[in-house]
């Protein structure tokens, strides 16, 4: 059986919410705790977090966490090369910070399909590129796209087999909180 490790990133600037993702409060834990469980549930191991600061986290000893490779937070896409090039399993799946209520199959949906492609990421109305199942041994490539200055993820996708997983949701709007309204939302009206 392919192992599989998980990495949740929570290195983003969160400008648009005027303070750290991974530290709000909802259903009386922070997102990141609400992450690791999931991963943990879903037989992530080991599990990653990965930060441009982890100084600003504590959080359980299970997690080892992993700073950006690169300094002044330079994006989702340096996150996963820092991941990869420390994973030692088959695969890495991935997920931000601040996506509630994912599907609980996801990763053996993922694992459906990744045997064909170096990637597979969730779709549903949208894209969610730091939703997926990644291919370890993509790292060193993914290592030399980003020293060429490779930045966005969905250019990554577009040089690599990578394939969507469509799956649609009544809850796909809490997958990306961002703003203090998406979070309202969240609070006020989630569908378990």
């Amino acid at each position: 059986m392919k192992s599989v490790a998980g990495a949740i990133f929570v290195g983003g600037a969160s400008r648009r919410m005027g303070k750290s993702k991974a530290l709000l409060m909802w259903q009386g834990k922070p997102f990141i705790d609400h992450q690791i469980a999931y991963l943990s549930a879903a037989g992530c191991d080991p599990i990653y977090c990965v930060a441009q600061n982890k100084t600003e986290y504590e959080w359980p000893r299970s997690v080892i966490w992993i700073e950006d490779s690169l300094p002044n937070y330079q994006g989702p896409l340096v996150a996963l090369a820092s991941a990869l090039t420390l994973c030692q399993t088959d695969y890495l799946m991935t997920i931000p910070c601040d996506a509630m209520g994912l599907p609980d199959n996801l990763l053996q949906e993922f694992l459906t399909q990744i045997a064909s492609y170096d990637a597979v990421y969730l779709k549903g109305q949208d894209a969610h590129y730091l939703m997926a199942l990644h291919q370890v041994a993509q790292a060193s490539a993914l290592n030399k796209a980003v020293e060429s200055g490779l930045r966005s993820m969905q250019a990554w996708y577009a040089q690599i087999k990578s394939h969507p997983l469509i799956h649609y949701s009544a809850n796909e709007s809490y997958w990306n909180i961002n703003t203090p309204e998406d979070y309202e939302r969240l609070q006020n009206n989630f569908f378990s």
